[in-house]
């Protein structure tokens, strides 16, 4: 109750002199529930695969910055306080940290609970088909076979945010074989992650 915490903000900066003004924000949550009579829920699917997919993606753009040059600014998130109502990531779209306009902010992917399964669902695809339509763009066959978008509210995850301030979003989760049994419950541990 008396706590501070931080969302954790990285940044590759666009190359094109137009384009990098607009902002893609790619995040994940880092908390979880904490703990309930003594047990901790450590939150391994949900949401430290969330997170570390996004730092991952966020070293793959580093290490390969001399091939990778993305036109759009691109800000990697990780964000707090999800678990008690979006609290990090509604702070962020309100007051945007780096001098970022949160108008100029064009689209925001959100990866929560991508430690299981063995299809990529994609709420928010169907509400924004713009978005969904690049991601299908020159991708493998059997890449689109293993997704599976649906409609999505505002509400569920951190990418409820950014819709509420008009900002089209879609959430990555992982779908299909054993589901997320553990969720919200003390099992969530890195043992069960399928990391592949």
């Amino acid at each position: 109750k008396n706590n501070i915490s931080h969302n954790v903000i990285g940044k590759v900066e666009g190359t094109d002199p137009k384009l990098k003004a607009q902002v893609i924000v790619i995040g994940g949550h880092l908390d979880h529930v904490g703990m309930t009579n003594g047990v901790v829920f450590n939150g391994a699917d949900d949401d430290a695969s969330g997170s570390a997919t996004t730092m991952e993606m966020a070293r793959l753009f580093a290490v390969n910055a001399t091939t990778i040059k993305p036109k759009r600014t691109l800000y990697f998130a990780l964000w707090c306080g999800e678990e008690l109502g979006l609290v990090g990531s509604n702070y962020w779209v309100k007051n945007p940290t780096d001098g970022v306009k949160i108008e100029n902010v064009v689209v925001n992917f959100n990866n929560d609970m991508v430690g299981l399964g063995d299809r990529i669902g994609a709420p928010g695809g169907l509400n924004f088909p713009t978005i969904w339509d690049v991601i299908l763009k020159n991708q493998e066959p059997d890449v689109v076979k293993n997704l599976e978008t649906a409609t999505s509210g505002p509400g569920g995850s951190d990418f409820a945010a950014f819709i509420e301030q008009g900002i089209e979003a879609i959430a990555l989760m992982t779908a299909g074989g054993v589901g997320h049994p553990d969720y919200h419950d003390a099992g969530d541990d890195t043992a069960k992650i399928d990391a592949e």
